[in-house]
């Protein structure tokens, strides 16, 4: 991906989940306020020529109306298969809202503030204990556990229940996981902070 700024994360959306208000704790009072929110929330944070990344569980709709409302998003999306997409998988016009669909995505960004000119990601809807490269300063990127989970180093889950119902940018990427190094809020989040980091362990991990 050769434009970080306009490479986008999201999970755990949920679309016509009624019961999600209440096991999440939304502020909305019906499915389609939700609904409508979460667009809202996409299309003003996402332009239409932008590559996102959705890690997982879409919607609890049926098949037309999820199409529909998917259809309403800008950029152009790719999926990581959730545990509540799979039903979905077999309907050519939910798989045409996609321009991938995987259980896994390892993504390389070019990013001129690293040493080596990219940061690597490893997207997946579960949280991992390890994953390629993850002593080399990759990132996972998860959902699932509707920020309930603790990250490890280096994770983030990037479920809308964790950040105000919006997708994460790819800086918010990199500050947030900046953050939950130092969850004692003593280091502010700061993206080249971050990028220091991870290029001084890559560098003393490179004979790995």
């Amino acid at each position: 991906l050769t434009d970080k700024s306009k490479v986008f994360f999201t999970s755990d959306i949920h679309f016509f989940h009624t019961n999600i208000i209440r096991y999440c704790k939304r502020p909305f009072k019906t499915a389609e306020e939700m609904n409508e929110v979460l667009v809202s929330n996409w299309n003003e944070k996402i332009p239409q020529d932008a590559e996102v990344f959705v890690v997982g569980d879409v919607s609890f709709g049926k098949l037309e109306e999820t199409v529909k409302i998917i259809r309403r998003l800008n950029g152009r999306k790719h999926l990581v298969i959730g545990n509540h997409d799979e039903h979905f998988l077999q309907q050519p016009s939910f798989r045409a809202c996609f321009e991938t669909i995987a259980d896994i995505l390892q993504l390389v960004v070019e990013d001129d503030e690293t040493s080596s000119g990219e940061m690597d990601l490893f997207l997946c809807h579960y949280a991992m204990r390890v994953w390629n490269k993850s002593l080399h300063g990759s990132i996972n990127i998860y959902g699932h556990s509707y920020s309930t989970l603790r990250p490890n180093d280096f994770q983030l889950d990037v479920g809308v229940d964790g950040n105000n119902f919006e997708p994460y940018s790819y800086d918010d990427v990199l500050v947030k996981v900046w953050d939950n190094l130092f969850v004692d809020g003593k280091i502010s989040g700061v993206r080249g902070n971050l990028i220091q980091f991870l290029d001084k362990l890559k560098a003393s991990l490179v004979q790995w």
